[in-house]
């Protein structure tokens, strides 16, 4: 487990670990905070924050020094591991823990656990994704399952736990600015002519803004309009005042959400969207079930389905093939649109099954709940791909890094590489570094939890806090219940602190829930540069106040999110 608290942020996969634990599974934590899961698991590596890739390719490099490699696997169903064992030789488990601090036999402990006992799963949240380096994280994650061949068999595998319940539904029809609602990238020729023969209109193929960049893009010019639909990126999302200065310049911004959320009081027009209770149609969870929503209850008002909404404004700006009249119209166009995956998924099927996993092409095919059961991947070779991945101190040094990797490598031309470094370093002026993280009472930023007061005033009895060790509070002359102010290079919050042994020293790990203390006001803009994953981190520095400054700056706070003034303090 890499980078996860699941018993705060999914309680139901908590709960199905924790009876794996019961029937006598061993389990290894990796991870910054000693979480629930930590002071259950058998061995829990406590790294700094941002240096998974030095820890993971320490394991890689115990397995290979030690004959733990699954070598039947590796040579028929994989390329590349020559990259890895060449890009992970200095990382051995005694160089790390001098890196790191992690204790040598630890990391030599966690790695013979999970190359000698099998099947052997492996699971990740935002711990893994949040970086500069998102994405070699990722690798490094696969690297470690295909060295060790869990991977086709049941009880094997990547399980990444997503932050929302429909991410993986939202990708799959296509949010995200690279690809076509059918998983094809919009540099597919076969895929952009196969969509434009279902909708008879020509598709511009032209790679879209992602979300992150769009402050950026907005005060350069070239975003003059901004909709956001079912998010609340006030709060959500990194660097607040960025995000605040961005939507002050934009010439129309327009949020679709089924409250005046923090962000729809700042747009200049808000449409009432339906909830989840109040609509029917198809999730798709993290194990690529898609599954039926049934409508409860009638949305109240003028309040509109998703769908609703879109084909209204699609019809008024012209469009043509927006008259749908129910979502399972819409279902049938998508099973159109990527018969791989849904072909075989109906209506009635879905709901007489209970979900169907994708891809099932056919209405006789069964789905497919476990991927990769037939050691076929989705590369041109159909092999799975080892990729190098290495660390270096400064992000300023990743580019130069990569590079002179490739070249030791001898790599062909565009075979994937990664380097990737902590993103922003602390120094004598933001001396702490800062971690966010989820409340098992809450959900996300809290836009519905926190309405419920059997949440807000009863489980969630501390608030809006900051946790600190035991170590930082004798440092700072602080006491539980006491007020700080913390400062980053983009932002500053006033807080109560919580002392807690779960979080090391020079560290703060902050809630991301609540206006009132928000910790993205302290994050940074950084992001991974391919899948432009914000951070979420920073470096900061913390003081003591007074109760009276506490409040008064909590005034202040309250005037800025919940406003329709548009207040923010440009630190760039």
């Amino acid at each position: 487990m890499i980078g996860s608290n699941p018993e705060n942020g999914h309680p139901i996969a908590a709960m199905h670990i924790q009876r794996a634990l019961d029937r006598g599974a061993k389990l290894i934590v990796i991870d910054p905070i000693k979480t629930e899961m930590a002071q259950k698991a058998d061995v829990h590596i406590q790294l700094p924050p941002e240096h998974n890739i030095p820890v993971i390719n320490a394991l890689l490099n115990y397995i290979i020094a030690n004959d733990l490699c699954d070598d039947e696997f590796i040579a028929n169903y994989t390329t590349g591991i020559e990259y890895v064992k060449e890009a992970v030789k200095e990382y051995t488990p005694a160089y790390v823990s001098e890196l790191t601090g992690v204790p040598q036999e630890l990391l030599e402990k966690a790695a013979h656990l999970y190359a000698t006992v099998k099947p052997a799963a492996l699971t990740h949240g935002m711990g893994v994704t949040h970086f500069n380096h998102g994405v070699g994280n990722v690798f490094s994650v696969s690297n470690l399952f295909l060295i060790t061949g869990n991977i086709g068999k049941l009880g094997s595998g990547n399980y990444p736990l997503r932050g929302q319940q429909n991410v993986q539904g939202a990708c799959d029809m296509g949010v995200l600015p690279n690809l076509f609602p059918n998983n094809k990238p919009l540099t597919d020729v076969k895929a952009q002519k196969h969509l434009e023969n279902l909708w008879n209109c020509k598709l511009d193929t032209k790679i879209g803004i992602h979300k992150t960049e769009v402050p950026d893009e907005i005060i350069s010019g070239k975003v003059k309009i901004f909709y956001t639909v079912g998010e609340n990126p006030v709060i959500s999302e990194p660097n607040t005042n960025h995000f605040l200065k961005g939507i002050a310049h934009v010439d129309l911004y327009i949020v679709q959400d089924i409250y005046l959320t923090e962000t729809a009081i700042k747009a200049d027009i808000v449409l009432p969207a339906a909830c989840g209770p109040e609509k029917t149609g198809l999730y798709a969870n993290a194990e690529r079930r898609v599954q039926m929503n049934n409508k409860a209850v009638e949305a109240p008002g003028e309040a509109k389905e998703d769908w609703q909404i879109t084909c209204e404004i699609a019809k008024r700006l012209g469009a043509e093939g927006f008259d749908y009249t129910s979502t399972e119209d819409i279902w049938e166009e998508v099973r159109l649109a990527d018969p791989d995956r849904y072909g075989g998924m109906s209506y009635k099927r879905i709901v007489s099954e209970n979900g169907i996993n994708w891809p099932c092409p056919t209405l006789d095919h069964p789905g497919t709940p476990a991927m990769y059961m037939d050691k076929k991947f989705y590369t041109p070779d159909e092999k799975a791909h080892f990729v190098p991945v290495v660390f270096v101190k400064n992000k300023e040094d990743i580019p130069m890094a990569e590079k002179k990797l490739a070249q030791k490598l001898n790599l062909p031309k565009d075979y994937p590489l990664m380097a990737g470094s902590v993103d922003e370093h602390t120094n004598e002026e933001y001396p702490i570094e800062l971690l966010t993280t989820r409340k098992a009472c809450h959900y996300t930023v809290g836009t519905m939890t926190r309405r419920s007061l059997a949440l807000e005033n009863g489980a969630d009895h501390n608030g809006s806090a900051i946790e600190i060790s035991p170590i930082t509070a004798k440092e700072y002359g602080l006491e539980e219940g006491d007020f700080v102010q913390v400062d980053s290079r983009y932002g500053s919050v006033a807080i109560s602190i919580v002392v807690t042994k779960v979080v090391p020293k020079n560290v703060i790990q902050m809630y991301f829930h609540y206006w009132e203390g928000h910790s993205n006001e302290l994050t940074s803009s950084g992001m991974d540069p391919i899948s432009k994953t914000p951070t979420y981190k920073a470096a900061v520095k913390m003081k003591k106040i007074t109760e009276k400054e506490f409040l008064a700056i909590r005034e202040e706070k309250k005037e800025k999110f919940y406003s329709q003034k548009i207040i923010y303090t440009d630190h760039h």
